[in-house]
Order: structure tokens, then sequence, then C-alpha cells
């Protein structure tokens, strides 16, 4: 049996990280996350001796993001304009970490809602939250077949 690592070799959030459209990173980032999901068709017939058959259908991802504002930011200009992001058609880049290839890729992300928390009575930073679809195609972590995308600075 191979032996356990420490915790010390284990994937953190710590340098997760989003990109909108080429280029624009999303400040103040508090958290991502990936419904990566596979349909399928499932039958009975002649073949199968009274058990499912099943194949794999298609493919979808849907996700969501949370941060906090920063008022010199993209994302808070979009937030913040009368068309507002809901709606958002938008290339988006979702960092695991900063390793090369580490990222889910979709050329385009549909932004489905999107909602803001003002809370007067703690005086906390104003948060936002976002959750998003993929429209077509979409690359998971390591796939080969990905575009190439780069940490931007």
């Amino acid at each position: 049996m191979a032996a356990i690592g420490s915790g010390s070799t284990a994937l953190t959030g710590t340098d997760g990280i989003a990109v909108f459209g080429e280029s624009s990173l999303v400040a103040r980032l508090t958290n991502w996350s990936i419904n990566h999901s596979v349909g399928e068709t499932a039958w009975g017939d002649s073949d199968s001796y009274g058990y499912t058959s099943r194949k794999r259908a298609r493919e979808d991802a849907t996700g969501s993001m949370t941060g906090k504002f920063d008022t010199t930011t993209k994302i808070y200009a979009l937030g913040a304009a009368a068309t507002g992001l809901a709606g958002l058609l938008t290339k988006l880049v979702l960092w695991q970490d900063r390793t090369a290839g580490q990222y889910w890729m979709f050329e385009n992300a549909l932004i489905q809602n999107y909602q803001m928390t003002v809370d007067m009575d703690s005086k906390e930073v104003v948060e936002w939250s976002m959750d998003f679809g993929a429209d077509g195609k979409f690359y998971r972590p390591g796939q080969t077949s990905a575009p190439a995308a780069t940490v931007p600075a």
C-alpha cells in the first residue's frame, strides 16, 4: 500500500483566480465552483437481460462565483452598469492554481444571474455573486485540446 503524503501536498484554493474576456482578472474573488455533468440516455432492450443500458450524452457545466467589490475593477463597472451582468456572454477562465494547464475555460459563459449584498448593520464590504452556464464547448483542467491560456499579470 502506498504511503499517504502529508497535508502539505493537498490542493488549496489559495491561488485560484478568474479571468473575464481576454485579460480582466476578477479582483477580490472569494470563491468559485463548477458543476460538471454528463447527461445520459438509458434504455432496456432484448440484449440487456432486464438490466438498464446507458450511454454518455451531452456534457454541461454550470458554476458560481462570489467576491467582494473593488470599485476600481471591471467587474464593479459591469455590475453597476445599466445593463448589469445578468445576460452577459463572455469568455471565462477559472484557474485552480497558477500552474500551466490547470484551468477551466469557457469560450462562452452566460451569466445567468447576479446578486449583490449590502449590509448596513455590520458594515461588511459589499459582496456580489453570480451563476453562469457554459454556452457551447468548454475545457477541463489538463485537457490536451484546450486553447492555451496564461495568467494575467
